[in-house]
């Protein structure tokens, strides 16, 4: 898949918070552009991943949802 807004607006709300290592969000970037299914999405990733708990990823989200809607 092709990585999009969502996506890069994520990595770098991760990355500001120090929530995921910048070699973390690279191979979850890697793994989410390899993929053939759009069923996957990157945040899907990086938590079965165990980079993030749950707890963290709703934060996260909740930050780029704000971000995308200024």
């Amino acid at each position: 898949m092709k990585i999009g807004n969502h996506e890069i607006v994520f990595a770098k709300i991760l990355l500001k918070n120090n929530l995921a290592s910048k070699n973390q969000i690279e191979e979850c970037l890697t793994i989410f552009e390899q993929s053939n299914s759009s069923n996957i999405a990157f945040e899907d990733i990086i938590l079965k991943k165990g980079f993030l708990t749950s707890k963290q990823l709703k934060k996260a989200l909740r930050a780029r949802n704000r971000t995308l809607q200024i």
